[in-house]
């Protein structure tokens, strides 16, 4: 995943039906999908490592009937200050590895969230050149990534700022196929791709759970429960 989404813009209806649970909640989840058109400047590209950081349509686990926008790149909430170069490296996260880092590892336990976007660009290498592949759901409909976010508070500017990470987890067959960057495994050193962890309809409220998990047993299942790769056939 190279860092690039595709925002969900011109589909509000569609999408709010797609994770409403009655017609009054759809209605309420259409309208705030339809707001976000005016606050988003670029919603077909969206790159975390932009200066200006890209707002992502977000449900967290504080309030699951609700869309918000959070800015991409986590600044944990013990940060003394504010610093964008240091938030533009912390755009997504192992999801192996969320629990024992300890820049995700509150959120992992205490503020975990769902990402919906159209879908995600990730680049081929072949002969020396790159080939950007659009990944998205076979069927049209949203992805829904699962991601941490964090609220950090100026203190002396009086202000909140929330901001989320994507979480991804080892590339399926699929993605293995496209996502070869040689320099990146290499640095990595690892010979699996990587993929965002997108979470099915049946595990959502799995993922959202606010109940804090501090047992590592629990910890390890919650990974293996959801941040697998998502299947071939529906991509």
């Amino acid at each position: 995943m190279c860092y690039r989404v595709s925002y969900l813009t011109q589909k509000a209806l569609k999408y709010a039906r797609y994770y409403g649970e009655d017609e009054g909640h759809v209605k309420e989840l259409e309208q705030q999908l339809d707001a976000f058109k005016g606050k988003v400047k670029s919603v077909y590209q969206a790159l975390a490592q932009d200066t200006i950081a890209p707002e992502l349509p977000v449900v967290t686990n504080e309030s699951p009937h609700e869309f918000n926008l959070l800015k991409w790149g986590i600044v944990p909430n013990w940060a003394r200050e504010y610093d964008d170069n240091l938030r533009r490296r912390f755009v997504v996260s192992q999801s192996e590895e969320m629990f024992n880092k300890n820049i995700y590892k509150e959120s992992a336990i205490e503020k975990r969230c769902l990402i919906m976007i159209d879908g995600y660009f990730d680049h081929h290498h072949r002969f020396g050149k790159t080939f950007p592949y659009f990944v998205h759901h076979k069927d049209g409909d949203p992805l829904m990534l699962a991601g941490l976010w964090s609220r950090w508070i100026d203190q002396k500017n009086e202000m909140e700022l929330e901001t989320v990470a994507v979480l991804t987890t080892r590339g399926n067959k699929q993605m293995q196929e496209i996502h070869n960057n040689p320099e990146m495994l290499k640095r990595k050193n690892s010979v699996s791709s990587r993929m965002p962890v997108i979470v099915p309809r049946e595990m959502w409220d799995t993922w959202l759970n606010p109940n804090s998990i501090a047992d590592p047993i629990d910890q390890k299942k919650l990974v293996e429960e959801v941040c697998v790769p998502y299947p071939d056939d529906l991509m």
